[in-house]
């Protein structure tokens, strides 16, 4: 693809973010559960796994909405499983916290990762971060980590 053609890539995630919020909503009545709050991770991590060997544009595309999906699903249910579990008097300290310590760990994820893609590759990188999200994936629908309600 010409380097244009990046912008795709873009719009298939910034598509299925759009979309991924309706998710939990149609298919579940409280989507606060482990499942959906979990598996998105785990599906990320099959597509960074899958994105680190597939070289078709389209199943790229697909692959990259599907990331896109899953992002926002799983921001959307990560947030409000938050908001049940704060009590009403910490929730706006509780959510500055959060946002701060995303946005820093997001930065140092890109610093990290263009290292690792300096030193070793692209497609180690995707095969090491997909592992990752596998695995968290796997430790939250395993029951190790517990969400209870209100």
């Amino acid at each position: 693809m010409p380097a244009a053609g990046f912008a795709w890539f873009i719009e298939a995630i910034g598509v299925g973010a759009l979309l991924g919020p309706l998710i939990p909503n149609a298919f579940a009545a409280d989507y606060r559960s482990g499942r959906w709050l979990y598996l998105p991770y785990a599906i990320r991590g099959v597509g960074d796994v899958l994105l680190a060997v597939v070289t078709p544009v389209p199943a790229a595309l697909v692959l990259l909405f599907v990331y896109g999906l899953n992002t926002s699903t799983g921001m959307v249910v990560f947030n409000s499983t938050l908001q049940t579990q704060v009590p009403d008097g910490l929730r706006g300290r509780t959510f500055t916290l959060f946002d701060m310590t995303w946005g820093a760990c997001r930065l140092i994820s890109l610093v990290l990762g263009g290292l690792v893609a300096d030193a070793a590759g692209i497609q180690p990188l995707y095969w090491a971060g997909g592992a990752l999200l596998i695995m968290a994936g796997a430790v939250g629908l395993s029951g190790t980590v517990n969400i209870r309600s209100k």
